[in-house]
């Protein structure tokens, strides 16, 4: 995962921070208005663009007033993604992120006390996913070498191994919870990283989160689920009947013999 704060992050922190702060966005305005960007001559970045054939966009307007009156200072991830997928939002930042120098950008983070930034809520994440998943793992040994050290296989009581599932099975389930929650971060770090990369965050964050995520891999999770807990009621219903089913015929057995005896009896006293 890329670290926060590099190069390669500049475009979602950039994106993020115009919808999470105004202060950033009269910032932007400020640096683009006295910022030289000229190569060979003195050249000031003009705030009047051409989006389509005969349509313009006014960024020095968009970035004073417009953003505000739309979405504001996003501070919940409900609405910051929708912003940062909002086209608007993207053409802005597509017209002037290339002229919008990254030092002010890490200068602007550093001395606003480090606001919320697109790279470093998705390394918070990363971070958590993978200590989850490993630390699922590291239980999976712990209580493979458990099981493996206890007399399980020596106690044909079986009480050993009720008395091992007794801590080892509330292991197990946490084991198991640590692995679902990671794998899901996980997910959710992917898609992140990919929308910070995509100049399209709407259409990338469809199909690496809501399709991937909520659209494929939940469902199936949610349905082995389901299936699982069927296949455990259906065996304990199972478990149940059986020696009902043999009490039955046992019974059925024994009510068979009597009658048996008497028939034979039957047939000697005819014989004699």
């Amino acid at each position: 995962m890329v670290a926060p704060g590099t190069e390669d992050m500049k475009y979602a922190d950039y994106r993020s921070l115009l919808c999470k702060s105004q202060e950033f966005r009269i910032f932007v305005r400020d640096v683009l208005k006295t910022e030289d960007i000229g190569t060979y001559s003195e050249e000031y970045f003009n705030f009047t663009k051409m989006v389509r054939p005969g349509q313009y966009m006014d960024i020095e307007q968009f970035l004073v007033s417009g953003i505000m009156s739309k979405w504001g200072e996003t501070d919940s991830g409900a609405d910051h993604i929708p912003c940062i997928g909002d086209k608007d939002i993207q053409t802005a930042v597509a017209l002037t992120i290339e002229d919008f120098p990254t030092k002010y950008l890490r200068a602007w983070v550093l001395q606003a006390g480090d606001p919320y930034r697109w790279s470093e809520v998705t390394e918070r994440m990363g971070s958590v996913s993978a200590a989850l998943i490993f630390s699922a793992l590291l239980w999976s040994i712990i209580l493979n070498l458990s099981l493996a050290l206890a007399p399980v296989r020596e106690d044909s009581s079986g009480a050993a191994l009720v008395a091992w599932l007794m801590i080892g099975g509330p292991m197990m389930l946490i084991n198991y919870i640590f692995m679902v929650v990671g794998l899901i971060l996980f997910f959710v770090t992917h898609g992140r990283q990919l929308m910070a990369m995509s100049p399209f965050a709407g259409a990338t964050e469809s199909n690496t989160v809501t399709m991937s995520l909520f659209g494929l891999m939940l469902p199936v999770f949610v349905l082995g689920l389901l299936l699982g807990t069927i296949s455990k009621v259906w065996a304990d219903y199972t478990a149940r009947k059986v020696p009902k089913m043999e009490a039955a015929e046992s019974e059925r057995v024994g009510d068979d013999a009597p009658a048996a005896g008497k028939e034979g009896e039957a047939v000697t006293a005819v014989a004699a």
